[in-house]
């Protein structure tokens, strides 16, 4: 049996018509000629993709692994917090999906939430526990509906076989006014426009859709839920890809990129990183950064479940 299959409507707007996006290595990026929404095609098939979840990922992702053993980041308590301000009530609950070592779980918890996270991957799932973190190896098919008052999900919905299933989830577990906060990668950012197949957050193996502030929303208001904030984070962008260490030297060129924009960017690169040190500095150069000069390389989307187009109360 193959282990990959070719995408025939589009998950967005169900379109029959697409267009070739973007080459990647071997993987060809694909663009709904309807709504715009870009995916691979071919890909790997939905029982390829959840061996490669359960048995192989982390192998791939050690990175990110490891990250999870650390305490929950400055960033992490932030989310955790303004999710708390939002949902003031007692005994609310929370439930990360995708939620590796349960480093954003820890957060939830230190903010008053009873907070769960799910996570297909048996190894994250025993060594969270030995953290004392309540995850679970759990279908979302299989959590009660309406039993949360927050979902996060970071960095998860670009791997799903189908956003629009995934969010229909979400919605049926969360309680009637619940919070919904998700990230994913920014192929509308100013890294991916220029730097193209070279964009680092691309992965289009195991990222199969690349989403857009455009297409996030629209998926999320055809899911039922009306959206709060659309903030652009993360990342130094296109100041930081190609790395002046990599890419600039003492030739005129080094892979295309003249060697005085090189030394520009390693000046503000290297800036950014020592203002940052600076108190209360932090807030005000990632809004110049991520906004202003538009780097911020992911897309962080507040929503709330509604009913009718009206928040639920």
């Amino acid at each position: 049996m193959s282990s990959m299959t070719s995408v025939d409507a589009c998950d967005l707007c169900g379109g029959l018509e697409f267009t070739p996006d973007l080459k990647v290595g071997s993987w060809q990026l694909m663009r709904c000629r309807e709504c715009g929404l870009v995916f691979t095609s071919p890909r790997y098939t939905a029982d390829t993709i959840a061996k490669l979840y359960s048995e192989e990922y982390y192998q791939n992702a050690t990175g990110y692994y490891y990250s999870q053993l650390s305490e929950p980041s400055a960033d992490d308590l932030k989310l955790a917090s303004a999710a708390a301000r939002r949902l003031a009530h007692k005994g609310r609950r929370s439930l990360d999906i995708g939620c590796g070592r349960g480093r954003l779980v820890e957060a939830f918890k230190r903010t008053g939430f009873q907070a769960l996270g799910t996570e297909p991957n048996e190894m994250a799932v025993e060594a969270a526990r030995k953290f004392g973190r309540n995850v679970v190896m759990k279908d979302l098919s299989e959590v009660p509906a309406g039993s949360q008052d927050c979902i996060t999900a970071m960095h998860v919905l670009e791997h799903t076989y189908s956003p629009k299933e995934f969010l229909a989830h979400c919605y049926r577990i969360l309680t009637c006014g619940g919070l919904l906060m998700v990230e994913v990668p920014n192929y509308a950012s100013r890294a991916s426009r220029e730097l193209k197949e070279h964009w680092q957050p691309l992965y289009p193996d195991t990222h199969l859709y690349q989403f857009t502030p455009d297409t996030l929303t629209r998926y999320l208001s055809q899911g039922g839920f009306n959206t709060l904030s659309t903030r652009r984070v993360g990342g130094g962008g296109f100041l930081r890809a190609p790395a002046p260490a990599d890419n600039c030297g003492d030739h005129e060129h080094r892979d295309g990129v003249p060697t005085q924009i090189c030394s520009i960017r390693e000046l503000i690169w290297r800036s950014r990183r020592f203002l940052y040190r600076l108190p209360f500095a932090q807030d005000i150069i990632r809004h110049v950064f991520w906004h202003v000069m538009k780097q911020g390389e992911f897309i962080r989307v507040s929503a709330v479940k509604s009913r009718s187009g009206q928040t639920c109360q």
